[in-house]
């Protein structure tokens, strides 16, 4: 891999391609001045998994407001559940985390 031009991967319209991109030969390119977010296939990985990211944040954010509700305002477990309309169970997997 090392010895092909990786100008080869980074016109591709592939986030694979991408990937292979970063174990090719850069001659002598810094590959720290790389644009990467202005190849295309940087875009389309970026549009193809903006929504699943989207999803854990806000997912992550409920959790977040969660044990805040039931450490700070002492809360019960239940009650937030209810109001945030998440699972207890859910709720217990986060709270019991070290």
């Amino acid at each position: 891999m090392h010895t092909i031009d990786c100008e080869k991967f980074l016109t591709m319209d592939s986030p694979d391609a991408l990937v292979l991109a970063i174990l090719c030969d850069f001659k002598g390119r810094d590959e720290r001045d790389m644009k990467l977010e202005e190849l295309p296939s940087y875009q389309i990985a970026i549009e193809r998994n903006k929504d699943k990211w989207v999803s854990q944040g806000i997912s992550q954010g409920i959790i977040s407001s969660a044990i805040k509700m039931i450490t700070k305002f002492k809360l019960s477990i239940e009650e937030v559940a209810k109001e945030l309309n998440i699972s207890i169970d859910e709720l217990k997997k986060h709270i019991d985390k070290p």
